[in-house]
């Protein structure tokens, strides 16, 4: 839809979870097409291997899936009672002053302005809305599930709550806005220390070693929701406190952590497998973990590859390949230009007939390198 020079459309993210699941995504594309809204349903399974429960998950698992849309803002439908209901979530694990502010009206991550114009709307409001105007919804039955916590508390604590103070919704909303203050207060004086530390998925270890030991967990925290929209715990900022300087490789509840030398950089572990790649188009790759990377500078000649089953890999270790003439280690071949291991573990590998043909970056097979006349393709992982 185009409106005020704004284009949006729909986005409904179907996690597979539920039998009926397909059924909900037919009937929001239903409603997409009486009201002529573009709609984008995406499926996609859970990857629970971090072990952080199917909602914690599934919510992962839907922002990795609005960072490949390629859009500028995402509108979100959380309202009131979410947010208090994440409060009170949060009460429970012990979180600090980052856990108890719950959801913010705008959030940024990852260059997507994410806005949730209903969070301070009641929940009741817009159930008597939706009535009033004959609107049409599904009701989710794993919302009845009280082994969830967030049912939990809405079903059995939040009836008791409104018996002690009908108007505690609100009440406690108030509380959010000034821990909310305060947390913006606290967040604007240390503004400074956290810039001379952090910055892209990126811990300066020098600057990180002044700051105390309250300073460390505070930043930690902040730098980690930036950049990961995800809030580490206690524990889990403990262990990476105490490992660093031991370690110049570790692993984290599903992050990798790479020390260089006077940096830290992070990055979400996942494997990557090989993938058999056929290239018919310049643009497009369809792939899950690999795409054309936007650089200028001569990469592969995409004429000599077309229509080529080509094999895309990472390193994975023991890898040989033919240079100037010789068969060498691409360990030896790295280590002597001085890529750091966080860079050399996630370059793209691509093989033609089991022979390395392409090194991200770095190596380019004399037969397939594009010249200035060709059109020149080269590639990276997606994040």
């Amino acid at each position: 839809m185009h409106s005020a020079d704004i284009n949006f459309s729909v986005v409904h993210i179907n996690h597979n979870i539920n039998k009926q699941s397909g059924k909900w995504a037919r009937f929001c594309q239903s409603i997409c097409k009486e009201l002529n809204i573009p709609i984008i349903v995406q499926n996609t399974t859970i990857n629970n291997e971090k072990k952080i429960g199917i909602e914690a998950a599934a919510r992962q698992q839907r922002y990795l899936s609005f960072g490949q849309l390629g859009c500028d803002v995402i509108v979100l439908a959380h309202h009131l009672n979410d947010n208090v209901e994440n409060f009170f979530i949060r009460l429970l694990r012990g979180s600090g002053i980052d856990g108890l502010s719950s959801m913010d009206e705008e959030t940024k991550i990852n260059k997507i302005l994410y806005l949730r114009p209903l969070i301070n709307v009641d929940k009741e409001f817009i159930v008597n809305y939706a009535h009033n105007n004959q609107l049409k919804w599904i009701d989710d039955p794993s919302n009845n599930d009280e082994t969830i916590v967030r049912n939990k508390i809405r079903k059995s604590v939040f009836p008791i709550l409104q018996t002690i103070n009908c108007g505690f919704i609100s009440n406690i909303n108030r509380t959010i806005d000034h821990i909310k203050n305060t947390k913006k207060y606290i967040n604007t004086s240390i503004q400074e220390e956290y810039k001379e530390t952090f910055y892209t998925k990126t811990i300066k270890t020098q600057s990180f070693e002044k700051l105390n030991n309250y300073e460390q967990k505070y930043l930690f925290k902040i730098f980690f929701s930036n950049e990961f929209n995800y809030i580490p715990s206690e524990k889990f900022i403990n262990e990476f406190i105490n490992t660093f300087k031991k370690s110049n490789k570790f692993l984290i509840k599903g992050y990798i952590f790479y020390v260089d030398e006077n940096i830290i950089k992070i990055f979400q572990h996942k494997k990557i497998p090989d993938e058999i790649i056929s290239l018919h188009s310049k643009n497009i790759i369809k792939s899950r973990n690999f795409i054309v990377k936007e650089i200028n500078q001569l990469g592969l000649s995409f004429s000599a590859i077309k229509n080529l089953k080509l094999v895309f890999s990472v390193r994975k270790g023991g890898e040989f390949f033919n240079y100037k003439n010789k068969t060498i280690s691409l360990k030896n071949f790295l280590y002597d230009k001085k890529i750091p291991k966080w860079q050399s573990d996630f370059l793209v590998l691509i093989y033609l007939n089991n022979e390395i043909i392409y090194i991200e970056d770095h190596f380019i097979d004399k037969n397939y390198l594009a010249n200035n006349y060709d059109d020149s393709i080269n590639f990276t992982i997606h994040y």
